[in-house]
C-alpha cells in the first residue's frame, strides 16, 4: 500500500501573497472575500459581453464558459461544506477534484448564458451560508485539504473566484487578439 499523497500547497503557500498571478491579497477580511464573491456574478457578466463562451487560452485547460461553470460549482461545493458544517457535520467532506467536475459536467460544451446563471444563483447561496459559518467557527474536514476553519474556506473561494475570473480575462484577450 502506498503513503498517501500530500495535497500541493494551497492558499498564500501555494499562489503567494498576493497570487503570484492574478493579485488576491490573501490578508483581505473575510466580509471583504464575501463581497467579491457576490459581485463575482456582475463582473463576470460585464467581463464576458460579446463572448461566445468556446473561446479558449491555448495555456489553459478550459474555455471561458468552463471557467464561469467553475466558479459557480466550486462556489456550490464549498458553500454545502459550510452548510453541513454548520449543521453539525463533523465526518470528512469530500469533494471531487475540479477537472473530474468539468468531465462529468462537460464544462467544454456549457452554454455561457447558463453558466452565468449558475454563477448567479451560487454566489447569492454561498452569500448566505459563508457569514454564518465564519461567526460560528465552523471547521470542514476536507479531504484532500485536512482541517480547515471557515475563514480559511471564505479566502480561497474568493481567490478562486478572482483567479478565474484573471484567466477569462487573459482567454479573451488571447483569442481577440489571435482573430
Amino acid at each position: 500500500m502506498s503513503a498517501p499523497t500530500t495535497p500541493p500547497p494551497w492558499g498564500p503557500a501555494g499562489f503567494g501573497d498576493p497570487c503570484r498571478d492574478c493579485g488576491f491579497r490573501w490578508s483581505m477580511t473575510t466580509a471583504e472575500a464575501v463581497a467579491l464573491v457576490g459581485d463575482a456574478p456582475g463582473r463576470f457578466t460585464a467581463l464576458v459581453e460579446g463572448a461566445e463562451g468556446s473561446e479558449q487560452h491555448p495555456d489553459l485547460g478550459w474555455t471561458v464558459a468552463g471557467y464561469v461553470q467553475h466558479v459557480a460549482d466550486n462556489l456550490l461545493g464549498w458553500g454545502a461544506g459550510l452548510a453541513a458544517a454548520l449543521a453539525g457535520w463533523e465526518r470528512e467532506y469530500v469533494s471531487p477534484a475540479p477537472d473530474d467536475v468539468a468531465r462529468v459536467k462537460r464544462y467544454d460544451a456549457v452554454p455561457l448564458p447558463a453558466a452565468l446563471w449558475a454563477l448567479g444563483h451560487a454566489a447569492r447561496a454561498w452569500a448566505e451560508v459563508a457569514p454564518p459559518a465564519v461567526d460560528a467557527d465552523v471547521v470542514l474536514h476536507h479531504s484532500r485539504r485536512g482541517r480547515l476553519d471557515a475563514a480559511t474556506v471564505v479566502r480561497a473561494v474568493a481567490h478562486d473566484a478572482h483567479h478565474h475570473r484573471w484567466d477569462v480575462e487573459r482567454t479573451l484577450a488571447a483569442t481577440h487578439l489571435s482573430s
